[in-house]
């Protein structure tokens, strides 16, 4: 029974660093994801996100099209992340649950 205790302590320990890793990377990446609106026959690019509980459109400012998929790949790889981050989670309240039996 010891050596499964070290085992979880183990896998506990290496859940902690992907959380705090996939923290640090999603902070560097944008959230939302990118809306585009049409004006007066001309398109604006905006990144809408949720600032507590309303939406907030942002302009992103002329980009070209490469620059708009780029920031479009970013907040998908965010979403990702975001994804992976909830799994650890998940994974680490059950080895603490399994660790404290």
């Amino acid at each position: 029974m010891k050596v499964l205790k070290g085992i979880l302590k183990e896998e506990e320990q290496r859940l902690k660093e992907a959380q705090g890793s996939y923290e640090r990377e999603i902070g560097k990446l944008p959230k939302g994801s990118v809306q585009i609106k049409k004006i007066k026959e001309r398109d604006y690019a905006y990144r809408a996100y949720r600032k507590g509980e309303r939406v907030v459109y942002e302009y992103v400012g002329d980009l070209k099209p490469e620059e708009l998929k780029d920031l479009g790949k970013k907040i998908e790889l965010r979403q990702r992340y975001e994804e992976k981050l909830r799994e650890v989670k998940a994974n680490l309240k059950e080895v603490k649950r399994m660790i404290r039996d």
